[in-house]
């Protein structure tokens, strides 16, 4: 069964740079090579982080030295963008794009990137990643193996190296000479190498603080590295912040669990060897920046936020499967979430103070590979990190949605499922390495996963404990809410109500598929002036009903639809 990776991840739809995280569906080696401009290996030298030249996005720039060209021709310093980073207390956290670390090596996919970053004034050439994260093959150089979000081969050199010059039909040419890239080492007794008896607690949540502690010896009295097993990836490893190593001797270890850490063995690295642990169970993760967890406040002043669909996204058949996934998350956590009943023309997939529901848009089309993505801007301060605005965006283009509310065929994906998983990134979630969680980072095509699991309300319920007594940066405190009472029945009604023709030329008509009791049917203008209001409630229950507005000015109006316990709006263009 063919895998699909959600990774927020997230997105770049502007400035003709295009990368997106989200739900991530795989595309094979040969498709990445066939379609990159240039294959190279190279070792992350420094980052940092830029606007764009209208202050719309954060990118960071990653400078490559590059060892090996597989494809075209490198200079030996570039440049991979890649969307998020923090300037100055402002943060775009793209759940799960492409995060690069100094000192990392692997072998990059890429093509060239023509964003402008205020603040960088290099002449190194700049590439972006094809086919999002999965264009970055990961080098673990302790044990020699290569990997990215679906794949590991087991060798560098023998396996990787051959399967990318097979398609290639070249040997790679250097363009740095390195050195052996195992740094694993022969067995020598005169070496320290690291051993761990035992480690406590067993069962710990990443993200959140929690910290285990290793017992053993030879871990060294200068402090080494803590690698945690890697939710993000099919294998591999995500290294602790040094400052979340709270102790370090020769025979003890505290260290705080970080928020990319799944289900898996733990690694202590000093200079002479590893050791790894017995496997740590992590049943959710939290998203942090720089450490610290991303927590939510009230934004819109009614103690939470408020999302504004896109024209598109109100119209079309996406809305009532993420509907049901939005009302999911709400009814499981009581995060403070609503929907305004107005769509929105205006807003994008930057800072903007408007929290979006969208398609990726014409002309800025998802990257290969890519179903939906979530941005979290963030401001940071000593103490925390809060989260200002929420961005969702789903790929339009894919052919093979389930919109449900039917089971998934073997060859579709399902639309609900990946919106609730990106609603999960939205409320604070990192993936985790339990198999058929809502937040594995894959889905295969027939897959349905559309509620939250019992560790995933446990997470939600921790971010929003958090969120709700534990102010963060000046912000007000976000309240929780209860499952709307309304929530399913306007789902039901929106689902039954069909209004044509629209655009109309002043007569249009309502007609109800189900025995909803409608009760009136009243419409605004743009400026939410009322123009028109009929009432209906001892009328039968699915007569079709007329509404005239011919003597009304043409220009855009609002229908408000309600039955006896629910209301929804149409939009209704008079032309």
């Amino acid at each position: 069964m063919r895998k699909i990776t959600f990774l927020s991840f997230s997105i770049l739809l502007f400035s003709n740079f295009l990368l997106a995280q989200g739900g991530l569906y795989e595309v094979p080696l040969d498709e990445q090579v066939n379609n990159s401009q240039l294959i190279v290996e190279g070792k992350v030298i420094s980052t940092e982080s830029f606007w764009d030249e209208d202050y719309k996005l954060i990118y960071t720039l990653n400078t490559i030295e590059v060892s090996k060209s597989f494809k075209g021709q490198s200079k030996p310093i570039i440049e991979v963008v890649t969307l998020g980073g923090v300037v100055g207390d402002t943060g775009l956290s793209v759940t799960h794009h492409l995060e690069l670390s100094k000192n990392e090596t692997g072998v990059f996919l890429l093509n060239d990137s023509n964003v402008q970053l205020i603040g960088s004034e290099t002449d190194n050439p700049k590439y972006k990643v094809y086919s999002s994260a999965q264009g970055f093959y990961r080098y673990d150089n302790v044990t020699n193996k290569v990997s990215n979000v679906f794949e590991t081969y087991g060798d560098i050199e023998d396996e990787f190296y051959e399967a990318v010059e097979s398609m290639t039909k070249k040997k790679f040419t250097e363009i740095k000479k390195t050195s052996k890239l195992s740094l694993v080492k022969e067995s020598n007794s005169s070496l320290a190498i690291p051993f761990v008896s035992n480690f406590s607690p067993s069962t710990v949540t990443a993200g959140t603080g929690n910290t285990i502690t290793i017992n053993g010896f030879n871990f060294g009295a200068t402090q080494g590295t803590v690698q945690f097993t890697n939710a993000d990836e099919v294998s591999g490893f995500v290294d602790a912040l040094s400052s979340d190593i709270t102790n370090w001797t020769n025979t003890s270890i505290t260290v705080k669990v970080p928020h990319r850490a799944g289900t898996g063995v733990v690694r202590v690295r000093n200079d002479d060897g590893f050791s790894d642990t017995g496997q740590l169970t992590i049943p959710f993760a939290i998203q942090n920046r720089n450490g610290l967890m991303m927590q939510h406040y009230d934004t819109d002043n009614n103690g939470g936020y408020t999302w504004q669909m896109s024209v598109e996204f109100f119209n079309s058949t996406a809305k009532a499967p993420f509907l049901r996934a939005f009302n999911n998350v709400v009814c499981s956590t009581g995060i403070n979430w609503v929907l305004s009943p107005t769509n929105t023309s205006g807003g994008g997939f930057f800072r903007d103070g408007i929290n979006v529901i969208a398609f990726d848009p014409p002309g800025d089309e998802f990257a290969a590979g890519v179903l939906g993505a979530a941005l979290n801007w963030t401001t940071s301060c000593v103490t925390g990190v809060v989260v200002d605005e929420i961005d969702f965006v789903f790929d339009n283009e894919r052919s093979n949605w389930n919109y449900g509310p039917g089971s998934t065929p073997g060859n579709q994906i399902d639309f609900e499922t990946v919106a609730l998983h990106e609603l999960g990134h939205g409320h604070g979630f990192g993936h985790v390495k339990t198999n058929g969680d809502l937040m594995f980072r894959s889905v295969g095509n027939g897959v349905d996963n559309r509620t939250f699991g019992v560790e995933n309300i446990n997470g939600g319920n921790f971010i929003n404990i958090e969120s709700s007594t534990n102010a963060q940066c000046g912000k007000t405190l976000m309240s929780t809410i209860t499952c709307p009472s309304l929530g399913l029945d306007e789902l039901a009604l929106n689902e039954s109500v069909n209004l044509y023709p629209n655009p109309t030329n002043g007569v249009f008509y309502i007609t109800n598929n189900l025995s909803i009791n409608l009760q009136k049917i009243v419409v605004f203008d743009v400026s939410g002036r009322l123009v028109s209001e009929k009432n209906y409630a001892n009328t039968q229950s699915n007569a079709t009903k007329v509404i005239n507005l011919e003597a009304m000015s043409k220009g855009v109006y609002f229908v408000n639809i309600h039955s006896d316990v629910a209301k929804i709006t149409r939009k209704l263009v008079l032309d």
